[in-house]
This record gives structure tokens, C-alpha cells and sequence, in this order.
């Protein structure tokens, strides 16, 4: 999950019991290669690519996959 992120939504995964990892959030939204080396295994991501919240950065191009 990007860190920083939605509150809401991080409050709503973790009474669900999800093992989160908070992924670093640049100029240019998520950085996936900090969450791959974080979390390879990983089953979901929780990103808000067109207006982070609360940063408001837009996801890169490059970046969505």
C-alpha cells in the first residue's frame, strides 16, 4: 500500500486482518520496485494512480503496468 496513503482504506484492510507493507511514493506515484523487493510474493496493491491520496501525484505511464 502506498505510504503515504488513503487512511480510510488502510483502516478498512487492516480490521480485515491484511498484512500490509507500506511502499514509498515518489513525484511519480507508487514505486513498484520498492514494493517488488519488499513484497514479491504479494496478492494485492492497493494504489490510487490518477490523484494519490493525500500527495495528489499522478502515476507515471512508465510506471502502470
Amino acid at each position: 500500500m502506498e505510504n503515504p496513503g488513503a487512511s480510510g482504506a488502510r483502516n478498512a484492510l487492516l480490521s480485515e486482518g491484511a498484512e500490509l507493507v507500506p511502499i514509498f511514493v515518489d513525484g511519480e506515484g507508487l514505486v513498484v520496485r520498492d514494493g517488488l523487493e519488499k513484497a514479491p510474493h504479494f496478492r494485492l496493491a492497493f494504489v490510487t494512480p490518477s490523484h494519490q491520496q493525500p500527495l495528489g501525484h499522478v502515476m507515471s505511464l512508465s510506471r502502470r503496468f
